[in-house]
């Protein structure tokens, strides 16, 4: 066992190590990127749910599903909004295209440059209400 030093004793500070100076060729080399890598996915950044009357909710039981395709410019603007699954009702169908026209997105990159996306988007309408689940498909 060793006994600490006295305490009228400072201890020296350990030397700290040189820097060491990188040149060109000790840095990694960048990752090469491949087709594969040059596919970027965009994201949602503003989302507009159908506005629906408590009235209306309350008329569904169980669980009313609308899916729209969405097609978006490299400014993330929606430009075009179709349905794929109309669901059983008209009425929320149409209320779910209203509703993604208004949608925002951020665009994909492609080889460093915004490009234009397409997106499914499924609505649930429950008596509770509505929610989306948006996803990035490919063009």
């Amino acid at each position: 066992m060793s006994t600490p030093p006295p305490a009228n004793t400072i201890a020296a500070a350990p030397t700290p190590a040189p820097a060491v100076m990188r040149s060109a060729d000790n840095v990694p080399a960048a990752k090469t990127r491949n087709s594969s890598d040059t596919q970027g996915r965009g994201e949602v950044l503003e989302q507009a749910l159908p506005k629906i009357s408590t009235k209306a909710l309350s008329t569904i039981n169980g669980t009313v599903r609308v899916v729209v395709r969405a097609h978006v410019d490299e400014a993330g603007q929606v430009t075009g909004a179709e349905l794929q699954e109309a669901g059983p009702s008209r009425y929320f169908a149409d209320k779910a295209v209203q509703a993604t026209q208004d949608w925002l997105f951020s665009s994909p990159e492609v080889n460093g440059r915004s490009a234009a996306s397409d997106w499914v988007i499924r609505f649930e309408y429950t008596h509770n209400g509505v929610k989306a689940y948006p996803e990035q498909i490919a063009r």
